[in-house]
């Protein structure tokens, strides 16, 4: 998996991420997670296994079903 480390966004801005694969890794043993991380804050998972989202995820089913999922 290749995706930028980090991105940084002003309040009420909005950011895209994107990964890449070279492999077809995405399996049922290996799926992609997405985290936030506020600054002076511990990290929080907000999609894991691919496609779900926890209840304080701030998306959209149809944000998190896109791998190129945008946080509001």
């Amino acid at each position: 998996m290749t995706q930028r480390p980090s991105l940084t966004v002003s309040p009420g801005g909005t950011v895209t991420l994107n990964c890449s694969s070279n492999t077809e890794a995405v399996t049922n043993a290996h799926h992609p997670y997405r985290f936030q991380q506020k600054p002076g804050h511990v990290s929080r998972t907000l999609i894991y296994e691919t496609s779900k989202k926890h209840l304080w995820t701030p998306l959209s089913s149809s944000q998190v079903n896109s791998l190129g999922a945008k946080l509001p």
